[in-house]
């Protein structure tokens, strides 16, 4: 290495031809690279530009990203894919039309191939099905009563709060299900790069009291199985586990409404509390034959619970290939 630095510094020393002609290409490259950050850097503003300001693209501005997606400067076609995952973040409805509408008269295999991928990332963004508790809803069994004795344990729905009463029989389980579409699920193609759908389900909650026992399924619960068994949150006064792990986050459920969101993909669940950025719980799911549903309520038979529940809603992702 230090002979090959002294050698590079005798060329740029001596004033033999060999040393001028050195010099002279070196200057050449020197010279061509310049020309190639200048082009970069008219080519990049515009994009640059865009990226900066906060406001949606217009949709001209749109349509001169999309074709960016397939220009010569390689830095050029990342800067815009980029700015449009930024976009789709921001307004993924509007960007999957778009680009949908791109797609059907596009030629440049190159701006095909990198719509594709926008695509496949906007599905992680929206779901395919998205079913959220409602009276209309709950009428139309797309969310149906699962209880044992609902004329003893009580809730009343107001539009979309409701409040489960049923610590005056703790012995009868009292919940709502939505039943998922398994056969779909089970007919999903399985192998290298296939990955499974992502099943959510999300619940703004408050805890007004609760009758538990901390090794057994009690409080209130929120879980989904897509086929197989999963663990299932169980939510008390002071705070959330999942079932059969006990490993408890501690917190105050009855200050205020906490955001929970279950999580399944595979082989693996998260749980989510507020912040819905960091889970509280990231595990492998328990092996085990379970059902296909969505389900909420105070638990089991040994669970009591009166509770306020709002904007419960069941989402379903269709993932691409990784």
């Amino acid at each position: 290495m230090r002979g090959t630095r002294l050698l590079y510094y005798k060329h740029l020393t001596s004033r033999s031809p060999i040393a001028f002609a050195f010099r002279r290409r070196l200057r050449h490259f020197e010279g061509m690279w310049s020309r190639v950050r200048i082009t970069l850097l008219v080519v990049l503003a515009p994009v640059a530009a865009l990226m900066a300001e906060a406001e949606p693209l217009s949709p001209k501005e749109l349509d001169r990203v999309i074709e960016q997606l397939g220009a010569d400067e390689f830095k050029v076609r990342e800067t815009a894919q980029l700015l449009l995952a930024k976009q789709a973040r921001a307004e993924p409805e509007a960007m999957r039309a778009a680009l949908e509408k791109h797609r059907q008269h596009e030629e440049n295999p190159e701006i095909q191939f990198r719509i594709e991928r926008l695509l496949s990332f906007i599905a992680r963004l929206v779901p395919f099905e998205k079913v959220p508790f409602t009276k209309a809803a709950l009428a139309a069994k797309h969310w149906e009563f699962l209880g044992e004795a609902p004329e003893q344990a009580s809730y009343e729905l107001k539009e979309e709060l409701l409040e489960i009463h049923s610590l005056d029989q703790v012995k009868e389980s009292m919940g709502f299900v939505h039943r998922i579409k398994g056969k779909d699920a089970q007919e999903e193609p399985r192998g290298p790069g296939v990955r499974p759908d992502r099943f959510v389900l999300d619940a703004e909650i408050r805890i007004l009291k609760e009758h538990h026992i901390r090794n057994g399924l009690a409080g209130m619960h929120l879980n989904v199985e897509d086929g197989r068994t999963s663990s299932g949150l169980i939510i008390l006064e002071d705070g959330v586990f999942l079932y059969r792990h006990g490993k408890i986050h501690e917190m105050d459920t009855t200050d205020k409404w906490h955001h929970f969101r279950f999580v399944i993909e595979g082989d693996h669940q998260w749980v989510f509390v507020d912040d819905m950025a960091k889970p509280v719980f990231a595990q492998e799911r328990p092996k085990g034959t379970g059902r296909w549903w969505a389900t909420f309520g105070d638990g089991t038979s040994g669970a009591g619970v009166h509770a306020q529940v709002r904007n419960v809603t069941f989402s379903r992702y269709k993932l691409a290939r990784d």
